[in-house]
């Protein structure tokens, strides 16, 4: 079995994760591996925030609501 770490890369695994129990993996058999460009940031909270799928309202706002029945 081979030890393999990358330190500070950003990577996409396609595959099959085995979990021992909750949250602790036990094996991981990986068919592809594409690392991501690392001259590219990460996204900031403006690009993932989409406020039209909560009618414009913040997701704190918008759970809230969601909570008491009220979206």
């Amino acid at each position: 079995m081979a030890n393999v770490v990358w330190k500070q890369r950003r990577v996409t695994a396609l595959g099959v994760l085995r979990y021992r129990s909750l949250g602790k993996i036990s094996q991981a058999n990986v068919t592809r591996l594409k690392f991501a460009d690392p001259a590219r940031s990460l996204p900031g909270p403006a690009d993932v925030i989409d406020r039209q799928s909560t009618g414009g309202l913040s997701s704190e706002e918008y759970l809230k609501r969601v909570r008491n029945g009220d979206a």
